[in-house]
């Protein structure tokens, strides 16, 4: 079965123009190149009818994934707001300066968009603390934990064409209880030997010729 692209979009104009060549669900963000931070209200507002599932990147800032009480506190304003207006999910993470996931600080995060009946992607912290060497089985137990909907990873490596063997073991301590969804640096020239590997029903892409698959 062909996998559901989800394509990351840093802007209203780039989420039109890949809803038009067909894309089925959006990654909204901004500032792409530093990883993605949160869009703006604007943006957010500006995404809803657009005919698609738009899921809301919630990251104050770039760098780390350790926050402080006042960026989570910026963060639950954001998640309400995407909640507020109607968006489909968000995509969010947090670790602990040990490089675990800081489960105090995602539940609280994830109780909230859930409340508003968000979907939740725990996005590429996760890469951080396998490249850190959290063993896989103790970051996907601690994510799992969480119960959230799919997790956007590269499998801790530069992308996930090289990381894709990491993906599948993910996926399989998964069990069905989560997608897990390859992302970074993805291509239609390394995408099907990255499906093939991993077995997955959703990939995750800012090409848009990843829709031509």
């Amino acid at each position: 079965m062909k996998p559901l692209v989800e394509i990351c979009c840093d802007g209203v104009d780039a989420a039109r123009k890949a809803v038009w060549r067909g894309a089925r669900r959006i990654e909204l963000c901004a500032d792409l190149p530093c990883g993605g931070i949160t869009p703006t209200f604007t943006d957010i507002f500006s995404t809803l009818n657009l005919g698609v599932p738009v899921n809301v990147l919630i990251r104050p800032r770039s760098g780390d994934f350790v926050y402080s009480c006042v960026e989570v506190e910026k963060m639950s304003r954001e998640i309400a707001c995407c909640g507020q207006v109607g968006h489909n999910g968000v995509v969010l993470g947090a670790l602990t300066p040990e490089g675990r996931v800081d489960i105090p600080v995602c539940r609280d995060l994830i109780a909230l968009a859930r409340s508003y009946g968000l979907e939740i992607t725990f996005h590429r912290a996760v890469d951080e603390a396998l490249a850190a060497g959290v063993p896989v089985k103790e970051i996907m137990d601690e994510i799992l934990s969480l119960r959230v909907d799919r997790i956007l990873t590269s499998g801790g490596a530069a992308n996930a064409f090289e990381g894709r063997e990491v993906i599948a073991e993910m996926a399989r301590i998964a069990g069905g209880r989560c997608t897990v969804m390859p992302g970074c640096g993805i291509t239609a020239e390394n995408a099907g030997a990255i499906i093939d590997c991993t077995g997955a029903s959703e990939i995750h892409g800012s090409r848009l010729s990843l829709l031509d698959l």
